[in-house]
């Protein structure tokens, strides 16, 4: 799995954008639906740390 973060200049602040690549082929096809919560919590956290960095 690969994920992207992008941080462009917006009027308002900054805009981020996340991309999510994976192989879900094999093994990840059977796992792949167990993971998807794992992952957006991650993600959420992430987002979290990111935003209390900028406004701290």
């Amino acid at each position: 799995m690969h994920v992207t973060y992008r941080f462009d200049e917006h009027p308002e602040g900054t805009l981020a954008s996340i991309r999510i690549q994976g192989d879900a082929s094999g093994y990840y096809r059977f796992v792949g639906p167990l993971m998807a919560p794992m992952v957006r919590g991650n993600l959420r956290k992430d987002l979290r740390d990111l935003a209390s960095k900028v406004s701290g």
